[in-house]
């Protein structure tokens, strides 16, 4: 069986090590703390049309998608508006990292 692609290069043993050293902003820390962050973060699985925080949301954390695309909206007036669609390896909540305020916005799994 030969390596995936990336892995034999980097010395990174999992899927997650890898997704996450190709996020742009995390491409400069070492295998090593790569496989930290690995570690220590925690991976939550949703199904289309799932949504991962709704505007009551306190976020404090920052998500990165390792993938399919996460849609980020709100509703106003009844209508649905969409901020952006986040895809792999981009990462978005640090609007609201350290201010203790929701984001007023819904995250929803589009894939």
């Amino acid at each position: 069986m030969e390596p995936q692609e990336g892995r034999a290069e980097s010395g990174l043993s999992s899927d997650k090590e890898r997704l996450l050293s190709l996020v742009n902003f995390l491409q400069p820390l070492p295998p090593d703390e790569i496989r930290d962050l690995a570690q220590r973060t925690a991976e939550v699985h949703l199904d289309t049309g799932q949504n991962l925080f709704t505007p009551r949301y306190t976020n404090n954390m920052l998500f990165v998608v390792l993938e399919g695309r996460v849609r980020i909206y709100e509703v106003t007036g009844g209508r649905e508006f969409t901020f952006q669609v986040i895809g792999a390896g981009e990462f978005f909540g640090e609007m609201g990292l350290g201010n203790g305020q929701g984001l007023g916005a819904y995250a929803q799994a589009l894939e």
